[in-house]
């Protein structure tokens, strides 16, 4: 049996849990708050007393009750108010009350009783001792419990003279002056279990216990939970299980799936219940055959319906039981392949190995089926029946059975005939079995490696023979996603044909046995061994190198030669160095040698195969050091002589003529002179290309579309054109790329599919053309011999790849490797001589050579890959723990710091002790040290504190803040944030330039000054401007509401807006700059601004001209040398963007950024209109759609409807519907009468192919015979614009009209804007605003006053105070009307402007700063 994987999720849950927790002062589960702390008994602290603690210890006092009383005979001022002073007994006296009167123990007093002093006479006498009262003689204990002492639930007890307890009474707690019922629910919940039962109060110190409901009353007193399970509660095939009061768990029974309410049995059962439910849609229609599947699976199963054996009887199904089964698994696939899954596959194989195909072409609910080589289609009607056991889909017919490759027999013998022919396989397949045998097909052993089937059955190759058959009785398996089964990569075409000891499973290919590789006998290498004295070494390098060997030899790093140290023959002598030896080595150098019919340094077979090298037609070129190119014969050709070198030949000598006609000769020896594959001309068939082919006669029978009727035999038959396959009845277009042929190409090329039937065969990388073969490329071949060194060796090791290799030609290698010991370095030849060199990645003089802190690190540091990048690219120093210092981690600490995410957290500055130190890497040093960096966890456990560590990214983090971001990031299992840094940040913010956009500067505009609209210039500048409009009451900033304002901030003012501003770039304003000279003023301490208002210096001109300006000086002017710079004024032209129009540079008519719908051009700029003039054929306010009569994308196609309406319009085609009483294409054809059909008053009778028919005219819809009028302005506004009205004119027909306020075609409807025409009314020095449909706002301009449609200049120099002669907003800070001066206004009319500021009565220069004199020549 199978087990059947399901998927399934697994989902992490939470409850959350109320933890009752009483608030301070009140205790128990339910929180009482008389006398009451957080638990139901008051313990004292040290020193008090009393239930509620309220009250001092005997004999303390003070408000802590922290001091002792130390009266003796005497009372003590106790209690929480007391301050300890004592009150003394007559008779004694003193601060402690512990001194007795002479005279008191002379009275001899009696028991109970003590000497005091009368008040009223002040004589000595004997009275009872406090608590005690006399009784004649006597003096008697008090007992105060003959009076209400304690509390009402309490007892009381005489305890001593005047003394007493008070205990209270069952069922109550307290010190009996205070006593509570005592709740024994309060305490352990009365001994009620929580989960089953609740306790109820019944009175002081009594309780009992209710079961929950759920549960049910035991005999012995407890609860049990009632069985909520019902017949219905779970599926027939479910267990049923209570988990809590009125809940049940359901779980399927063993083989069957599903949660318990619905459980799923195998295909069977689910079959049964299709078949069998009552009015299901398949009752009584899948009970044709018995399927056995009730225990295996999964399995993927179609299900024909009982209608789907039409014309196959089920008894002759059954009759042969093997034929049967077979059958049924061509209905099965290994695996459950959903409808989905079916749909993306092309091909999925059965049971039995054989391949079938999906057809999707008709769609989803007509999803076919069908077998490879069967004619039949089973459409899929219902899909996605799930079972237990697989899934099923159900099918509208049964699938032909096609033969198997292999017929089932009782005979084994016959499983002895497939292509090994007789060998020992016989004896295995003869033994009582069972047995199963994967027998490869012929195709798979003729793609197996050249030679080797030739050489397994040899004489040679018998003992490898067997292993390699043994090897074909059953190793592992798999299945694919496609349903098809795999043997170690081999996929098996006829599965399970059986024989009566065992099975037979048919491959596509063969399994080698590792055990036998390699196959061939290639090499026949050569050992020689040699004596050689060795160079002079240190004798410490002598002795590490024999403590490297304890064994006695030593193998080079090449792995080319194996040299011995033999100690018996070591022979130290004394050299020139000291302390130095020589060594006499033993050296075995095995020669390497290919065997007969081999070539190359790995000894290749030669082409052809090594037992008939050359196909046997030529010589090889074998050996180690020869590349296998073959010689061929006279009247052969191709690398392994495998060609005729006539194209017409064939033959074992190739002297015989191709018999092919009409085609490509096929001139290999063994072709038979048959024409290659698809070779033949157009009307010519066979394998000779000599069968005609021609159309068939009258009665013939019907040819597929794709076939042609060939009568060249005598009888006629279809036969299916060029690159099509099937029977001639069914024709389907050949893949000749389909294995296992592959259209003829070789097993190192790949076909390449052209068309049906036509293909070409490309060589794989690394392998060359050669006719119709693809031999591999030996670059060490090729004239750079594989770009190797000219003293190395160039080894191929696979087509188009080689290797270097040291030249093995001077021995003395041997010995200089030995000095080479650094496992990072190589014994090269360089300058003659034989150097030890670093290898690639590593520094140093090849006997000690360091990689970087990654590589020197390898093998002594557990590290994980993730850090690896880290280290490579800079300099660092690395503290490595050592493997004894990683084991001493706690496990919990090793699982938390070795996760990805929080790994990196360990580098961390501490001081632990160095065990090793200075290990020398390229990028640093490594020390290694006895204990793992342990940080604080909290630096590892949140996105934020890891942003923490890094300033340069604050501004990403404090985002993350911001919006609340942390949550759902830390939420995910897994994340990667690119976080930008601070500065990347800043830049951004910088290009953006939203916020700049928000802020007018230099004016302070409270609501009242907006109200009226205006633009204003932002701190991008004038080219940025923004937009006020007073709209119903409300105020707009561009296009975001004001729905805050005149939050007063200093010196300025803020506004709230409902949505962020986008910048507005409508103004493409040209800015120049002219230079002008500036003033003149002193060279050194000037004190005014050196170039006008309105101008900037030009730092491009460093040399100043100089000129002439007066000072007064003690009452006289003075000419003075001064200096003028060259200044740059700034000259702006305003221009509007293309596609914006009018002063303010409003969008054209369309869409944004598509002015006119690019239909036409808008006539924009600042004196613009915003008219769009549409291209030829368009027409509308922006051009949005064809002029009438006109349809197309391009609106470039006439209608031609003559008595109807045309289908017009950019999505119009142009097609036409007629008006009553036409008809025709182009309604130009009167009505006819459609017989007995009565057509309606508003229809037209058409002639189809069907006949007469009534269809509604145009305007109207409906059936023909019952017509009514369409109101095309019910849908969408009838395509009219928001703004405009649709009125219907016509039947189908309507006109678009804008609404007041608006102007445009209807379809595109735009506002009304005044101020482009005579400014909208306003004041010639007032602003138009355009804040409506046909609605404007006049402003006043800058030093005018006014309502907008008069205005008036506005008098500065009245508002300034004559005798301060100030013009704080005109001239300079510096500048005031001296004396005989007096202000004036500027020629323009505004007040203010510091040219000609001041009025001169003298003979100075009306100029502000001075006359000029002179200056350069000028």
């Amino acid at each position: 049996s199978m087990k059947l994987p399901l998927s399934g999720c697994s989902f992490e849950c939470y409850k959350e849990v109320e933890i009752k927790s009483c608030c301070p002062g009140y205790w128990g589960p339910d929180c009482i708050g008389q006398y009451r702390h957080t638990s139901s008994s008051s313990k004292s602290q040290k020193g008090f007393a009393g239930t509620a603690c309220e009250d001092c210890a005997p004999g303390r006092y003070s408000p802590t009750c922290s001091s002792v009383c130390s009266c003796v005979h005497g009372l003590c001022a106790s209690g929480i108010v007391g301050d300890g002073r004592c009150t003394c007994f007559s008779g004694y006296t003193g601060p402690n009350c512990d001194q007795e009167l002479p005279e008191c123990a002379a009275l001899s007093c009696q028991q109970n009783s003590r000497c005091i002093e009368e008040a009223l006479t002040g004589q000595l006498v004997c009275q009872c001792l406090p608590g005690y009262q006399r009784a004649g003689a006597k003096c008697l204990s008090i007992n105060p419990c003959l009076q209400r002492v304690c509390h009402a639930q309490a007892s009381c007890v005489h305890t001593g003279p005047n003394q007493h307890l008070c205990t209270c009474n069952e069922g109550y707690s307290g010190d009996g002056r205070v006593c509570m019922a005592i709740d024994p629910c309060q305490t352990d919940r009365g001994g009620c279990a929580a989960e089953s039962a609740r306790c109820v109060y019944d009175g002081p110190g009594r309780s009992h216990c209710e079961c929950l409901s759920g549960f049910d009353t035991l005999s012995g007193g407890g609860c049990s939970l009632k069985n909520s399970c019902t017949p219905d509660s779970c599926h027939r095939n479910a267990n049923c299980s209570t988990v809590g009061p009125g809940q049940v768990e359901c779980a399927c029974l063993q083989g069957y799936i599903g949660n318990g309410k619905v459980c799923i049995g195998n295909i069977m059962e689910r079959l049964n219940d299709l078949n069998t439910e009552p009015g299901g849609q398949w009752t009584g229609q899948l009970r044709s055959l018995s399927w056995p599947l009730q225990n295996l699976g999964p399995f993927t199963v179609f299900i024909p319906i009982n209608k789907g054996f039409k014309g196959t009887p089920v008894r002759t199904l059954i009759a042969d039981r093997s034929k049967a089964t077979y059958l049924c698994k061509m209905h099965l696939v290994a695996g459950m392949m959903q409808f989905d899954t079916l749909k993306k596959t092309d091909v999925f194989y059965t049971l039995t190995g054989k391949s079938a195909e999906t057809d999707t072409s008709e769609g989803d609910a007509q999803t076919k089926i069908r077998i490879h080589g069967g004619r039949k289609k089973g459409v899929i009607i219902q899909s996605n029946v799930v079972a237990s056991n697989g899934i099923i889909h159900i099918i509208n017919r049964l699938m032909e059975s096609v033969p198997p490759i292999v017929e089932s027999n009782t005979e084994v013998a016959r499983l002895k005939d497939f292509s090994l022919g007789k060998t020992p396989l016989a004896s295995l397949l003869d033994q009582p079995g069972p047995i199963t045998v994967l027998a490869p097909t012929t195709a798979a052993f003729d793609a197996m490696i050249e030679e080797h089937l030739k050489y397994l059955m040899s004489p040679d190759g018998h003992s490898k023979l067997l292993e390699f058959l043994r090897n074909h009785i059953i190793p592992a398996t798999a299945v694919r996603a496609t349903g098809q089964i795999l043997v170690n990569g081999a996929a098996v075409l006829e599965a399970a044909v059986e024989a009566k000891n065992g099975r037979l499973y048919v491959m596509d290919g063969v399994l080698t046995p590792p055990s036998i590789e390699p196959v061939l006998p290639s090499r026949c290498d050569v050992t020689e061994t040699k004596i050689i004295m060795g160079e002079c070494v240190a004798c410490s390098k002598l002795l590490c190198t024999l403590q490297l060997n304890s064994h006695g030899t030593h193998f080079s790093k090449t792995g080319q030669f194996t040299s011995c140290w033999n100690r018996k023959t070591l022979k130290p002598r004394r050299c020139n160095f000291v302390e130095a030896v020589r060594i006499t080595s033993c050296i075995s150098v095995q020669i390497p040698a290919c065997c007969k019919g081999f070539y190359g340094p790995d000894c290749r077979p030669c082409p052809g195969g090594y037992q008939t090298p050359c196909s046997g037609h030529g010589q090889c070129s074998e050996g180690v050091s020869r590349n296998g190119t073959c010689s061929c014969e006279p009247n052969f050709s191709g690398s392994r002589c495998q060609y005729c070198s006539s194209s017409n030949k064939y033959g074992p000598n190739c002297d015989r003529t191709c018999p092919c006609i009409h085609g490509q000769c096929d001139n290999r020896p063994d072709s038979e002179g048959r024409c290659k594959v698809d070779s033949c001309q157009q009307g010519y068939t066979g394998p000779l290309c000599n069968r005609q082919t021609a159309a068939c006669g009258a009665q013939a029978q019907f040819c597929h579309a794709h076939a042609d009727c060939d009568f060249s035999q005598g009888t006629v038959k279809c036969i299916c054109k060029t690159g099509f396959q099937g029977d001639g009845i069914t024709c389907v277009a050949s893949d000749p790329c389909a294995p296992p042929h592959r259209g003829g190409c070789s097993l190192n090329a790949k076909c390449i599919k052209t068309g049906p039937g036509t293909h070409v065969c490309q060589c794989l990388t690394g392998w060359r053309e050669d006719g119709d073969e693809c031999q591999p490329i030996n670059n060490c071949n090729s004239p750079d011999r594989g770009g190797c060194h000219p003293n190395a060796t160039c080894v191929y090791v696979g087509p188009g790849q080689v290797r270097t290799l040291i030249s093995a030609e001077t021995p003395s290698v041997i010995v200089s490797l030995f000095n080479c010991l650094c496992v990072q370095a190589s014994c090269l030849l360089l300058s003659s001589q034989w150097t030890c060199v670093c290898d690639e990645g590593y520094v140093g003089n090849g006997h000690v050579c360091y990689g970087t802190v990654e590589q020197v690190s390898e093998g002594q540091v557990q590290s994980d890959s993730d850090l690896s990048p880290s280290l490579l690219d800079q300099n660092l120093t690395l503290l490595v723990p050592s493997s004894a210092a990683i084991s001493k981690m706690s496990s919990e600490d090793k699982n938390f710091w070795t996760l990805r995410g929080n790994l990196p957290s360990l580098i961390r500055l501490q001081l632990p002790l160095i065990g090793t130190s200075n290990v020398a890497a390229t990028n640093g040093l490594i020390h290694f040290i006895d204990k793992v960096l342990v940080p604080d966890r909290t630096l590892s456990e949140g996105v934020l504190a890891t942003l923490a560590l890094r300033p340069e990214f604050s501004l990403f983090r404090s985002y993350l803040i911001d919006y609340n971001l942390t949550n759902d990031i830390e939420q995910a299992d897994e994340f990667t944030i690119f976080a930008p840094t601070d500065a990347a940040v800043t830049e951004y913010l910088k290009k953006m330039a939203t916020t700049r956009y928000h802020v007018v500067a230099s004016q302070r505009l409270l609501k009242t000054d907006l109200q009226l609209g205006g633009y204003k210039e932002t701190m991008l500048g004038f080219s940025f401007q923004l937009g006020i409009f007073p709209r119903d009451g409300k105020l707009f900033v561009n296009d975001a509401q004001m729905n805050s304002s005149d939050i007063l901030s200093g010196k300025g003012v803020i506004h709230g807006l409902s949505a962020v501003l986008q910048i507005n770039r409508n103004r493409c304003d040209d800015l120049t700059y002219t230079k002008v000279m500036g003033n003149c003023v002193d060279c050194l301490f000037h004190q005014n601004k050196i170039c006008p208002n309105d101008t900037i210096p030009d730092k491009s001109v460093r040399r100043t001209r100089k000129c002439m300006f007066t000072r007064t000086f003690e009452g006289e002017w003075l000419p003075r040398v001064g200096c003028r710079a060259t200044c740059l004024q700034k000259k702006i032209e305003r221009r509007c963007c293309a596609g914006f129009f009018g002063e303010h540079c409003e969008a054209c008519p369309g869409p944004k950024g598509r002015p006119c719908f690019d239909n036409g051009v808008c006539v924009d700029g600042t004196n613009g209109t915003g008219v769009c003039r549409c291209n030829e054929g368009f027409n509308g306010t922006a051009c949005e759609t064809c002029q009438s009569g006109k349809y197309g994308v391009h609106c470039d196609q006439e209608c031609e409807c003559k008595n109807g309406q045309c289908n017009e319009g950019l999505k119009g085609d142009g097609t036409c519907e007629c008006d009553v009483d036409w008809r025709g294409v182009h309604c130009d054809q009167t009505d006819e009468q459609c017989g007995s059909v009565r057509c309606h008053g508003s229809a037209n009778c058409v002639t189809g192919s069907s006949g007469p028919q009534c269809i509604c005219a145009a305007g109207f819809k409906g059936n023909g015979t019952f017509c009514q009028a369409i109101d095309p302005c019910v849908v969408d506004n009838g395509g009219c614009s928001l703004y405009a009205l649709c009125k219907r004119t016509r039947p189908g027909r309507r006109d678009c009209v804008c609404n007041a306020g608006y102007v445009g075609d209807g379809l595109v409807c735009v506002e009304i804007n005044p101020c482009l025409k005579g400014n909208g009314g306003c004041h010639a020095n007032a602003d138009c605003i355009h804040i409506g449909p046909n609605k404007t706002s006049c402003v006043c301009r800058e030093f005018y006053t006014g309502d907008g449609k008069n205005c008036n200049i506005i008098d500065l120099c009245q508002k300034v105070s004559l005798s301060s002669l100030w013009l704080a907003s005109s001239c300079g800070k510096d500048e005031h009307c001296g004396e005989g001066e007096q202000l004036k206004y500027n020629e323009s009319g505004a007040a203010g402007l510091c040219t000609n500021c001041c009025l001169v009565t003298g003979n100075r220069d009306t100029s502000t700063h001075g006359l000029l004199l002179w200056s350069d020549g000028e």
